[in-house]
């Protein structure tokens, strides 16, 4: 008998949807679970984690096969295999066998009292504003133009979608703190960032300083484009204007470069004539103060 994983899908998240306004949480679980610092969890891991509290409640307990598993979340039958090994070992998943008269056993999977005790202790009382966004991302992001993103391209994105706020920037997440959020190492953390890159889904970022004698260290910032059909499927979009400065001499509270306007919905492409007003005058603005600083110095 074959199992049709998209209704299995659908009637699943509409019941998670359902049970999570019930409750009145406003972060969903899946969301929380991204912000969330495991420790000795790789990222195909806490993927497959993410993608089953998506799909299931915490408190369901789902009977699939490894296949139909596979095929609901969207990962390969090693990584079910895999995920249901590890996360079993750290106590995060419960695995039962249910013997029902011949044949082999039927598995039967939950999420654990230890999961849900950390969910529990790690409310974020941040507000998400990508919530949609992440969805359509964990949902459906292998499907890209012939771009197939892997699991941890998904994940990354997912948690720096998860700290933007709604013009797509990423402030005061370092390398290390999304390192420790997807499982990824450091390097690896650098690799998937110039891949998202390399496929315009992050627009730019700036660097981090770590030995900044002036400010003191300073993380990253991200800049993600919501313009991208992978993100814009999810949301509504919005503009993102990045200034690259010459000389910062002048004016040092300009450095973090984000100039953002969002793009307003009811009115049919205003954006160009925003843009241009928008441009001059900030134009304006830079040239005063780099006249302001020219004077001072002559007197």
């Amino acid at each position: 008998m074959s199992i049709d994983t998209k209704k299995i899908q659908g009637v699943f998240l509409r019941y998670n949807s359902f049970t999570q306004k019930k409750s009145g949480d406003s972060v969903a679980m899946h969301h929380r679970l991204l912000r969330l610092e495991l420790d000795s969890i790789s990222p195909e891991v806490k993927f497959f984690l993410v993608r089953f509290l998506q799909l299931y409640s915490l408190d369901d307990s789902v009977s699939l096969g490894i296949k139909a598993l596979a095929q609901a979340i969207g990962v390969t039958d090693r990584i079910v295999t895999r995920s249901i090994t590890e996360l079993e070992a750290l106590q995060l998943l419960i695995h039962r066998k249910i013997v029902t008269g011949r044949g082999r056993p039927r598995s039967e999977y939950q999420c654990s009292a230890r999961l849900e005790k950390l969910l529990e202790d790690n409310r974020d009382p941040v507000t998400l504003v990508h919530k949609s966004r992440i969805d359509h991302l964990l949902h459906s992001a292998n499907q890209m133009h012939g771009e197939k993103l892997s699991i941890t391209n998904r994940l990354l994105l997912a948690v720096l979608l998860s700290h933007s706020d709604l013009f797509g920037a990423v402030r005061d997440e370092s390398l290390s703190d999304l390192s420790r959020k997807t499982g990824l190492n450091r390097e690896r953390v650098k690799s998937q960032i110039y891949k998202l890159n390399s496929l315009g889904i992050i627009r730019s970022w700036i660097h981090g300083a770590t030995n900044a004698q002036l400010f003191g260290p300073t993380k990253s910032i991200y800049f993600l484009n919501l313009h991208h059909l992978l993100l814009s499927q999810g949301g509504h979009p919005a503009i993102t204007i990045v200034y690259p400065f010459e000389n910062l001499s002048y004016n040092k509270n300009l450095a973090e470069a984000g100039m953002i306007l969002h793009k307003s919905i009811n009115i049919k492409r205003p954006e160009f004539f925003y843009i241009i007003i928008f441009m001059v005058f900030y134009r304006a603005i830079i040239n005063l103060i780099s006249f302001m600083n020219c004077s001072s110095q002559m007197r």
